[in-house]
């Protein structure tokens, strides 16, 4: 999330910036205001579906209307499956499935009537071959690298066009060069 913080930021977009348990958002929120940008901070724990919507209503009384909304939020542990407790993976997959769906779903319908807004997905290559130990975060991946919610939203032909090419941009992971190189926008 760091880097994604700093890269939005030298492109000069004003950043609400959200994690939980959020220990270093502070000191993060104030580097980029040093740069002159815009930004606040808000820890929200996104296990919980009244946060999810709190999240979006510190966006808009912050900035108004949200244009790029970035799900990189995750949560894993790594253990033998039956290890794991209920709440853990109920926890993985609250965080890396079914949230960023939820508020893909609450910033959509306000893009699609505007004409335009970004939804970038962050997600792994587990969701392809998940590691061992790591049953819950990879299906949690896998789930929401099919979901397809990633789209820049121009126009709504535009929008489902770009809903059958975002299998290609889900699973980031090591790259030798700056995978936005090649995109316009």
């Amino acid at each position: 999330g760091t880097y994604i913080t700093y890269a939005l930021a030298e492109q000069d977009v004003k950043l609400a910036l959200v994690a939980y348990p959020g220990a270093e958002l502070e000191v993060l929120c104030q580097r980029v205001k040093r740069q002159g940008v815009q930004a606040a901070f808000l820890s929200a724990d996104l296990r919980d579906p009244a946060q999810r919507h709190s999240v979006l209503d510190f966006v808009n009384k912050e900035f108004g209307e949200v244009d790029v909304l970035v799900n990189n939020a995750g949560v894993e542990f790594t253990s033998a499956y039956d290890d794991l407790s209920e709440q853990n993976i109920e926890d993985i997959l609250r965080v890396n499935l079914e949230a960023p769906m939820v508020l893909t779903r609450l910033v959509l319908p306000e893009m699609l009537r505007r004409g335009h807004g970004h939804v970038v997905n962050v997600s792994s290559l587990a969701g392809k071959a998940g590691p061992a130990y790591q049953e819950p975060y990879a299906a949690s991946k896998a789930g929401f690298a099919r979901s397809e919610l990633a789209a820049q939203v121009d126009d709504h032909a535009r929008f489902q066009a770009a809903r059958q090419r975002a299998a290609q941009a889900q699973g980031l992971g090591f790259a030798e060069r700056d995978p936005t190189a090649d995109v316009e926008g």
